[in-house]
């Protein structure tokens, strides 16, 4: 599946429709979705250190041992 996964996804031409439940379908079993949130990022932002913000937020990275 995990092949296919993207290649399988119907498309979404309008952004409105992004909040319906249809929209949605599993991972793959050896998938995982990361989240960050970036303290301060807006101030950070405003001062122009977005290369910053986006260094902390891709920083992390998961890695599936087998």
């Amino acid at each position: 599946m995990k092949n296919s996964f993207y290649k399988n996804l119907p498309s979404c031409s309008n952004f409105d429709d992004v909040i319906e439940k249809d929209r949605y379908f599993p991972l793959p079993d050896d998938w995982y979705i990361g989240v960050s949130d970036v303290m301060n990022s807006t101030a950070a932002i405003a001062e122009g250190r977005y290369n910053m913000v986006n260094m902390a937020s891709a920083s992390r990275h998961f890695r599936s041992e087998e």
